[in-house]
């Protein structure tokens, strides 16, 4: 009896697991100050997602600068030898373990999912509203933005923390703590509020067919900058990207109808990663007109 009470004491007494605030310099949602308001608390069962980037040992984030600007300096014997996604999970060496241990934590949370990036460094975790509170200790809340109130966000309304051997592997936990800035709404056109004068359609270009003449073409832009509508033969050595990310592909069948149509040839050489036949606006602006400007130049 004796023995098994002094167990049980022992147990009872053990203190609660050393937990680690993160982003202490963070002020937690101040309604006197910010322009989103608090309109309730987030439902127990409502799934949401944690973007959590881990963090990188130092020597690695040192190789990994070293290894950007290797890839982009002219003068470099590996110039342009960009990085694949293989490569760039092996210069990055997240270990197993840190990854192990959050998936072990937040799963034991009652996470929904756990996903990693194709890099290694940045962990996904979906769980209800409830099982994230109980594992960040904080709370959370909807966020309406005043100036746009069908514009609603999940956010803490206090600190958060993580137990202190786990502090250590992440750097963050992401959209959290801060609130994305939202532009209020134009109420006049540009013209009218920078006090300036939009030139008359009838002179600028009109050269792509289907377009009408107050829209911005590859021509337009030639005329504007004064770039040669025909440029030099590419040089070897030049060449240009684009970076597109979430789920911003292309469609070819839409590169070769703005080619045809604006007298740009527009066409990707390589695809770091899987593209899908699909047309992303933002995607296909980007490549059509970075090509519009720089015709020749590989890409």
């Amino acid at each position: 009896m004796l023995t098994l009470l002094t167990s049980g004491l022992a147990f009872s007494g053990t203190p609660p697991p050393v937990r680690v605030t993160l982003e202490p310099d963070v002020t937690p949602h101040n309604a006197s100050t910010s322009s989103w308001r608090n309109v309730g608390a987030v439902p127990g069962g409502y799934p949401v997602t944690l973007t959590i980037p881990l963090s990188i040992a130092k020597e690695r984030r040192e190789l990994l600068e070293t290894a950007l600007f290797d890839v982009s300096d002219p003068d470099s014997l590996n110039y342009g030898k960009h990085y694949t996604h293989d490569g760039l999970l092996a210069l990055l060496a997240v270990p197993e373990a840190q990854v192990a241990r959050l998936r072990s934590f937040f799963g034991g949370a009652g996470a929904l999912s756990t996903s990693l990036s194709p890099h290694g460094d940045v962990l996904t975790v979906v769980l209800p509203a409830a099982a994230a509170e109980a594992a960040l200790q904080t709370k959370l809340a909807f966020f309406e933005h005043q100036a746009q109130p069908s514009t609603r966000v999940v956010r803490a309304s206090a600190s958060y923390s993580l137990p202190a051997p786990l502090a250590k592997d992440v750097l963050m936990v992401g959209e959290l703590l801060q609130f994305p800035r939202v532009a209020p709404p134009i109420e006049e056109p540009p013209s009218a509020r920078l006090g300036f004068i939009v030139p008359d359609a009838s002179e600028w270009p009109s050269s792509c067919s289907g377009c009408g003449a107050n829209l911005l073409t590859p021509a337009t832009l030639q005329k504007r900058y004064k770039l040669p509508a025909t440029a030099g033969a590419a040089h070897p050595r030049n060449s240009m990207a684009v970076a597109e990310f979430q789920g911003q592909f292309f469609e070819e069948r839409d590169l070769e109808k703005f080619s045809s149509s604006c007298s740009t040839p527009v066409d990707v050489k390589t695809v770091v990663g899987a593209n899908r036949s699909s047309a992303g606006v933002e995607a296909e602006l980007d490549i059509e007109y970075i090509k519009a400007v720089a015709p020749v130049t590989l890409g």
